[in-house]
């Protein structure tokens, strides 16, 4: 149905914002379309319209298995882009997020770069992010 909709709004000129874009990425997460979601973070981009923390955590936890190795490696890369570009500070939930992804593939080195990563960009872990490692080591 919101694919429907955002048709409707094309066929309409109505001008997708953040929040369309953000709701579509959502919505094909929360739907297994994760590739679809990958196409809308690109339209998005040459929309001109940047895409947020909120819009990669939710891209990053719709990574779940290994059909999706390809998408883990994405994942990380536009992080650092992020932390190379500045183009937006990435936050603790982001991190939690991209943690998690590593820690479900396996990658327990991978979990623990991210953290060092977070800390080094002063993002301040909280028990959720402890909690995250220690289900790693677990």
């Amino acid at each position: 149905m919101a694919l429907v909709i955002y048709d409707e709004m094309k066929k309409a000129e109505l001008k997708p914002n953040s929040v369309t874009y953000n709701s579509l990425i959502d919505t094909c997460v929360r739907s297994g379309r994760l590739p679809l979601a990958w196409e809308f973070l690109e339209e998005m981009t040459k929309e001109g319209i940047n895409p947020d923390n909120f819009t990669y955590s939710t891209l990053i936890k719709g990574i779940k298995g290994q059909e999706n190795v390809k998408d883990l490696e994405r994942a990380f890369e536009l992080l650092g882009d992020m932390e190379t570009s500045g183009s937006i500070r990435p936050d603790e939930i982001l991190y939690n997020c991209l943690i998690d992804a590593a820690v479900r593939f396996g990658d327990v080195q991978k979990a623990v770069d991210v953290f060092r990563k977070m800390k080094d960009m002063g993002v301040e872990p909280s028990s959720i992010t402890y909690g995250i490692l220690i289900k790693a080591y677990g």
